[in-house]
């Protein structure tokens, strides 16, 4: 049995990890302005942990969850999209208690859209914590300043 695994790639144009890529869009990581990858950074971070207690998001959901909204756009079970900050158009996929902030857009380099993965989280309660948005909007700050 092999267990499915996050796909991870180098995009041509920008030179960005991309860990989907379907008709509909591109998943990509953005750049913080250290170069760092902070999506590949939680990715890697097992067992991911929440208030002392591991949490059971298998790398294999989230590979499929990526698959599925680069292909088609959306997602089977709406709810796993949420709307963070319509202003600036921050969003986040779900994966269990994993979440993914992004946001996108349209541009000469790609020919289709682009959804930019700004970081990934453990979260526990109801709402998203404000310093997760908070650093949401810091790595889009930065990566829109990054060629």
């Amino acid at each position: 049995m092999t267990v499915q695994r996050v796909l991870r790639g180098e995009c041509t144009a920008c030179g960005r990890t991309i860990y989907a890529q379907g008709r509909a869009r591109i998943i990509e990581a953005a750049r913080a302005d250290n170069g760092k990858d902070l999506v590949d950074e939680y990715l890697t971070k097992k067992p991911w942990r929440l208030r002392r207690k591991q949490v059971d998001v298998r790398e294999a959901d989230v590979a499929l969850i990526f698959d599925e909204y680069a292909r088609t756009g959306t997602l089977r079970i709406p709810l796993e999209l949420n709307d963070l900050d319509r202003a600036i158009g921050l969003r986040e996929i779900k994966v269990g208690a994993a979440r993914f902030p992004f946001y996108e857009f349209t541009d000469q380099q790609h020919a289709v859209t682009v959804t930019r993965l700004t970081h990934g989280f453990t979260k526990g309660g109801e709402t998203t914590p404000p310093r997760e948005i908070r650093q949401a909007k810091w790595v889009i700050d930065q990566d829109r300043q990054t060629p």
